[in-house]
């Protein structure tokens, strides 16, 4: 199957989370992912599991969020723009959904 060039190059998206960033009733400070907890993400996709969990990055221009399934099985994804300051010194590969929660991934704590 060939691909177009537009698709190979979109990068991932958490489609709670883009939600948010996009949602100007509930998020006063909408365009941005300013504020973006658990709480945040049902608000937009009311299913979201109970062991997820939420932060914004880089004054919201980015964001990370975790999912525990079981016990020792957590991961996470980090979108949008987290800064240079989280990619250069994280283990963090933006758009990638990783081994790991949103502190170990991106160095920040506090997802919630």
């Amino acid at each position: 199957m060939h691909r177009m060039r537009s698709e190979v190059e979109r990068p991932l998206r958490h489609p709670a989370a883009e939600s948010w960033y996009q949602d100007s009733v509930n998020n006063a400070a909408a365009p941005t992912y300013t504020g973006l907890v658990k709480a945040k993400l049902l608000i937009e996709a009311p299913g979201i599991g109970a062991g997820v969990k939420a932060i914004a990055l880089n004054s919201g221009k980015g964001y990370c969020v975790e999912d525990t399934e079981a016990t020792g099985h957590v991961f996470s994804y980090i979108g949008g723009d987290p800064g240079t300051s989280i990619v250069a010194t994280a283990p963090a590969i933006v758009a990638t959904v990783e081994t790991g929660d949103c502190a170990t991934t991106t160095g920040v704590t506090g997802a919630a």
